[in-house]
């Protein structure tokens, strides 16, 4: 085995968690490389785990295909023809997309996660529910195409009878993308995978319809893909689940109804204690000179109204924002330019599929020399602890720094796609699916940018 990409995933064919030893063998059959035959077909015959042996047999049966194809003359459509199909679906992808957001908007959806008043976060549980039936439901699809399009391999039926759920894409609001910050890459996870699973859908789909299978290798690689996801998705939610992250919104057990966490406390000026025989009176912001030797209640409101927190409705906590700038500045540069123009001569990440996609060849040169990129951006614990004193806050640092984190999680995922198939030289291919996360991430990236000159004018 001479390419070290595939080198580990044959490692983990030996790893004793049946999840990775599964993913492994999806991965090696979206590789397209048919070295890796004989250890696919040893992890099918030593296998243990039913869930393992039958990807090891879906990795066999895609090489299968691919075989057949290449004895028979080859695929009678083009590499140019399935590259301008990828490109119509990824386009149609796009359109369901946005369609899918307006429904959600206007109330056509009722299952879809929809805030009740503007800037306010679906339940945490409801959330959490809607997500695991994405999972659930995506994958029911997944393992029913991946019986279809392994039963055509095996014997060249079409199982055009076989139901699926076709659940919609989440979607998750802003508010609850700022509100769940554990859940947001959970929800672009789960997103991920049933937009590759609806393009192997789809794929299938016009195969029945026409009694040709000339796309199923790419709607396999789909389904390869879109299986990962879920399950990362799957193990991420869990996680989520088990060790919920701080949030500005309800707390996992709560109803729907927002209330303030105990970190966010009103100033000392808000609400005099009653005196005996008096009513009580109600919470109020006092007036711009405070009331002396009055005692102050410092609890929060038991029903305040469910707002976010504005950059001004509080102090900004106590932090050195130059340094915090630099930081972020540093963070960006470090992988920022090899999504585009990389070195100033075009050989971006973007740069290169593009130029792909345009039917130039890419010399295997430019698939390396790619830097290792930096870890989720985070605050230290001295600047964090600063930020979640009581009776501070700066939604727009938080904004910042998920916004940060976005590009890099698509960035991530781009790269995971982009490497393996440059060095296979199959970037022609891959450009469809894997230039809209690479974009994503430059345009989070950029945002985050502007969010950042947006700090730096605020503390100058």
């Amino acid at each position: 085995m001479s390419n070290p990409q595939w080198d580990a995933l044959v490692e983990q064919l030996q790893d004793p968690d049946p999840k990775v030893r599964r993913r492994a063998c999806q991965r090696l059959a979206a590789a397209g490389d048919p070295a890796v035959i004989p250890f696919l077909r040893t992890a099918y015959l030593q296998e243990d785990d039913e869930n393992v042996r039958q990807a090891a047999r879906d990795a066999l049966a895609t090489y299968k295909a691919m075989q057949l194809g290449r004895t028979s003359g080859g695929l009678p459509v083009s590499e140019r023809g399935l590259s301008l199909l990828l490109k119509v679906l990824t386009g149609l992808f796009v359109v369901l997309l946005i369609v899918n957001v307006v429904v959600r908007l206007s109330g056509g959806e009722k299952e879809s996660p929809k805030p009740t008043q503007s800037g306010e976060p679906t339940n945490r549980d409801v959330l959490i529910a809607l997500i695991e039936d994405r999972i659930t439901r995506g994958q029911q699809d997944a393992a029913s195409l991946q019986t279809a399009i392994t039963d055509h391999f095996n014997n060249g039926t079409f199982a055009c009878t076989t139901t699926f759920n076709r659940p919609a894409l989440l979607a998750m609001s802003q508010a609850d993308q700022l509100y769940y910050s554990d859940l947001k890459s959970v929800g672009a996870k789960v997103d991920y995978a049933l937009t590759n699973l609806q393009a192997a859908q789809i794929i299938w789909d016009q195969g029945c319809r026409s009694q040709n299978a000339d796309g199923f290798l790419d709607a396999q690689k789909s389904l390869n893909e879109a299986g990962i996801r879920f399950e990362e998705a799957a193990t991420e939610l869990d996680n989520a689940i088990k060790n919920p992250a701080p949030t500005y919104g309800p707390s996992p057990t709560s109803s729907p109804t927002i209330t303030l966490t105990p970190t966010i406390t009103l100033t000392p000026t808000i609400t005099p204690t009653p005196q005996p025989g008096q009513p009580t009176p109600t919470p109020s912001v006092a007036a711009e000179t405070p009331i002396p030797n009055v005692p102050v209640e410092t609890t929060v409101a038991d029903t305040p109204q469910p707002v976010l927190p504005t950059a001004t409705a509080l102090p900004l906590p106590n932090l050195k924002y130059d340094e915090i700038v630099r930081s972020m500045e540093g963070w960006l540069a470090a992988f920022k330019s090899e999504l585009s123009n990389r070195l100033g001569q075009g050989t971006g990440i973007i740069n290169l599929w593009k130029r792909a996609q345009g039917g130039e060849a890419i010399p295997a040169s430019s698939c390396t020399t790619f830097s290792i990129w930096p870890a989720p951006f985070a605050l230290t614990v001295e600047q964090q602890s600063e930020k979640t004193k009581p009776g501070v806050a700066d939604p727009l640092l938080d904004q910042t720094i998920a916004k940060l984190n976005e590009g890099l999680d698509f960035a991530l995922e781009a790269r995971s796609l982009f490497e393996p198939s440059c060095s296979a030289q199959t970037l022609a291919a891959t450009a469809a699916q894997g230039l809209p996360m690479a974009e994503s991430a430059l345009q989070a990236l950029t945002e985050a940018q502007q969010l950042i000159e947006q700090i730096k004018s605020r503390t100058e």
